[in-house]
Formats: structure tokens, C-alpha cells, sequence
């Protein structure tokens, strides 16, 4: 019937079918295969970006952005280039679409010219929606942050490579503190005392009393400043430095914090361990392309042994399948015990030598007898490093 009605349209398009019938066949196979890998790492990266974001004080406290950010970007550059050969891809089938289509069309462009400008002006009003919209997340992302957790201003008080013991003594003077939240209400008021260097330091209270806000404060998660008020006010000092003129990632880099319901990775224990090194001279190397990634990586391996052995974490970690590279499900839950995951939490904590520890009732999970090798091994690292204890 089409010739009988259109014999030129139908030669022209009966000519090509076979051709195209092979190249769609040929392109669609290339494309499944893109479209898979390209699945698999977009899966990756955005497990690995949803436990970022809902791990953010973890992030915080081990000073990792930088090195997460590193990491998130090698699974943007392989999206890249399996995004280029699946454009390279879609392109074919595309350019086999519209020679068919132009094929068909230059025969009958006298009753179509029209219709395909009414197209054109529909889709002009998609690209201004996208293009209007911009400008608010904008506004967002140059939003100057209170609290610069990328900059490289401040002083830092002595260098992270040196073992040697350091007066890293703590006072917190006159500290009276509202959570934004909650600017009526202040959770600390006018609060005063010192956390000597190298010795450990027990601060006891009623739940809700500010022990842990303490802790965000000497973290930084918030500044001690005057807001609506004066309800804000005093300061906390590492060293007789106020911490507020020291470098952030320095300060971070200094402490190590166990939390009584830690937050891990979906990675290998020996990653979620070796996230602690991040802002240290040993961080973990996250390309093979950087220099002496396999010394720096064998070296991160024998400190997170020592860690998970510090941690008394080594004994169960030996008997998983795969040992350190054993994956295990990030969150709050998962296939390790609440003491397990505390003591991974523990090895975090512990491998980035940290001058300063903090335990948010971080052996709450542990029975007595852990609990008790644990802490003699934070007692020798304090013997050792000079370590101050909260």
C-alpha cells in the first residue's frame, strides 16, 4: 500500500530499514553496556554523598572534607568518562534516528516546516524554567559560613609530625552558650574550668546538662559568640590560645572523638579506620596516580592494625571473612554488634594520634572487662604522647 500511495517516501524509507535495523541493534548492545557501569558508580557516589551529609559531624570532627571530597571526585571522573562513551553512544542512535527521520521528512518538509517551529518555541520555554530558577540555590552557595570550615587562616600551635609531647591543657572560661535553636534557652551559663595536659578529665551530669555541647564547642561545630541577647558569651582555650584563632582543619586534626553511638561508612573496615588519618601527614591516598600511593598505603595499613589493637577490635576483625577488608553497611546498624561498632569507632579515633581525646560515653556498649583494656591503652598512648583526656 505505501507504494501504491507514496512510492518515492516508501523506496527511501525501505532503503535504509536494513542498515538501521543493524546499527540500533549494534548501538543498543553498547548502550546496556555503558548504561550499566554507569549505574554501578552513580550508585557508589551518591551512598557515598547521602552518608556524608548524614555524617556531617563525623566529617567535622576527623577533619576528612578535604579527603572526601577527593574521593566523591574520583567517582565524578569516572562518571565522566563512562558519560562521554555513552554520549558517543546515544549520539549513533540519535544520528540514525534523525536520518531516517530527515530522510522521510525531506520529501514531505513542505507540510512539516511548521509544525517543527511550533516544537522549537515549546521547548523555549523549558530552558528559561531551569535558567529562572538558578538564581536562588545561588544566593545559597555564596552564602559567606560563620564558621569556615575550608579556609587556611589561623595559627597552628606546633607541627602534627612531631611526636613530641605538647601542653595541650584546655580552659574553658565564663562560657555561656544558646543553641540557635533555642536562643532562649542556655545550655551553658557562665561555665569555667581546666582540663589539665595529659591527664584525664571526667565531666559528670544530668543528660541534657551540656556535657556533649562542651565537646561541639571545642570541635567548633558552633563559636561561642554573642547573639540576641548576649546570650552567647566567654570562650574556650587550647594552649592559652583562643581556639577561634586557630586553624580550623589544624584544630580538628588534633582530636579525636569516640561517640556513644558512632556513625560508620559503607566501606571496608580498614577504610572506615583509615578515615581517621584525614588532615594528618599520613592520610590515606585515595588515586593510585599519587606519589608513593603504595608505601603510603602500606603505612596506613600497619597503623590501622595498631589502632584495631589499641581499640581491643583485632580479635573479632581477624575472624571476619575478609579480615580489615571486610565491607560493612554504614549507618547506625548493620552486621557488627553496638560494642563492635564502637570499637571501630575507638581505632578511628585512636589512629590519628590525636593530642586531644574526647569520650562521649564512648564505652557504653563495651562490658567491663573491654572497657578496662581499652582505657589502659589510652593511659599508655597519654604516657606516650601527652595525650589530653576529656
Amino acid at each position: 500500500m505505501a507504494f501504491s500511495r507514496a512510492a518515492r517516501l516508501a523506496g527511501v524509507v525501505f532503503g535504509v530499514v536494513p542498515l538501521a535495523f543493524i546499527l540500533f541493534m549494534s548501538s543498543g548492545y553498547l548502550a546496556a553496556k555503558a548504561d550499566a557501569r554507569l549505574l554501578d558508580v552513580e550508585g557508589q557516589a551518591g551512598t557515598l554523598l547521602e552518608q556524608i551529609l548524614s555524617s556531617v559531624r563525623v566529617v567535622q570532627s576527623f577533619a576528612a572534607e578535604s579527603f572526601l571530597v577527593k574521593k566523591y571526585d574520583a567517582y565524578l571522573d569516572q562518571l565522566q568518562r563512562l558519560g562521554k562513551w555513552r554520549s558517543v553512544v546515544r549520539g549513533l542512535e540519535l544520528s540514525i534516528s534523525y536520518c531516517i527521520l530527515n530522510l522521510t521528512y525531506s520529501v514531505a518538509c513542505k507540510w512539516l516546516y511548521c509544525d517543527m517551529l511550533g516544537v522549537a518555541h515549546s521547548k523555549y520555554s523549558l530552558v528559561r524554567k531551569p535558567i529562572n530558577c538558578a538564581g536562588q540555590p545561588r544566593s545559597w552557595i555564596n552564602r559567606v559560613p560563620t564558621i569556615d570550615v575550608r579556609g587556611n587562616k589561623g595559627e597552628k600551635l606546633w607541627d602534627s609530625q612531631t611526636g613530641e609531647k605538647v601542653n595541650a591543657s584546655i580552659e574553658v572560661r565564663n562560657l555561656t552558650f544558646s543553641y540557635p535553636s533555642r536562643p532562649d534557652h542556655k545550655t551553658l551559663d557562665d561555665v569555667s574550668f581546666v582540663l589539665e595536659a595529659g591527664k584525664v578529665t571526667a565531666l559528670v551530669g544530668a543528660s541534657g546538662s551540656g556535657k556533649s555541647t562542651i565537646a561541639s564547642l571545642l570541635l567548633r561545630y558552633y563559636d561561642p559568640l554573642p547573639a540576641q541577647g548576649g546570650k552567647s558569651s566567654g570562650g574556650i582555650f587550647l594552649a592559652k590560645r583562643d581556639i577561634r584563632d586557630l586553624n580550623l582543619p589544624w584544630l580538628r586534626s588534633q582530636i579525636g572523638i569516640i561517640a556513644q553511638d558512632p556513625q560508620l561508612f559503607t566501606a571496608s573496615i580498614f577504610e572506615n579506620v583509615a578515615y581517621g588519618l584525614s588532615g594528618t601527614p599520613w592520610e590515606l591516598p585515595t588515586s593510585e596516580s599519587e606519589p608513593n600511593y603504595q608505601e603510603r598505603l602500606a603505612d596506613a595499613k600497619i597503623r590501622v592494625e595498631y589502632a584495631l589493637k589499641q581499640a581491643q577490635a583485632w580479635d573479632f576483625v581477624c575472624k571476619l571473612p575478609e579480615g580489615m577488608d571486610t565491607r560493612i553497611k554504614g549507618g547506625r546498624t548493620g552486621v557488627l554488634s553496638g560494642g563492635q561498632r564502637q570499637r571501630i569507632a575507638a581505632a578511628r579515633a585512636l589512629v590519628r594520634k590525636p593530642r586531644i581525646l574526647l569520650l562521649d560515653e564512648g564505652t557504653s556498649a563495651l562490658d567491663a572487662e573491654t572497657e578496662q583494656r581499652m582505657m589502659a591503652a589510652v593511659h599508655e598512648e597519654q604516657a606516650q604522647s601527652g595525650m589530653t583526656t576529656m
